[in-house]
């Protein structure tokens, strides 16, 4: 499983009491790292299983954690009959002027906003293409 998380850029640790099930968090580690999707069924084969537990294949979790649970038959992990996986999804940080640059706006000369003092741009227009694009708004704590 380890070596199936690195392929596609993630790195996976073991977490939990391991009496029931075991649990393991894969984490995005490289600018390259493949949609949680990829990752998820690229461990689950390696493990052997052809059957996810949550009947839509994955579940949401706090912090934008997937929860992507699976069958797991393994005579060798005694009392462990699935794989209770979380996967952190990647994120893609937000590039200067990025909202600018597709409104064309024309205040944008050379990478740089000639618009003093600010942007005449609304709020409400940026938040919304920021959601449209895939983007969180989140306040870090």
């Amino acid at each position: 499983m380890r070596k199936a998380a690195k392929e596609l850029g993630y790195a996976i640790t073991v977490h939990g009491s391991m009496k029931r099930d075991f649990d393991i968090v894969v984490v995005p580690w490289t600018d390259q790292a493949a949609s949680t999707y990829d990752v998820a069924h690229a461990i689950r084969n390696t493990a052997g299983s052809d059957r996810w537990r949550c009947p839509d294949n994955k579940d949401s979790a706090p912090h934008s954690r997937e929860w992507w649970p699976f069958d797991w038959k393994d005579s060798s992990h005694k009392n462990k009959d699935y794989v209770d996986m979380s996967i952190i999804p990647p994120q893609t940080e937000y590039g200067k002027y990025e909202f600018c640059k597709y409104m064309n706006c024309g205040y944008l000369k050379k990478s740089k906003c000639e618009l003093k003092p600010g942007c005449c741009h609304s709020a409400r227009g940026f938040h919304g293409w920021l959601k449209e694009n895939g983007f969180k708004i989140v306040k870090n704590r």
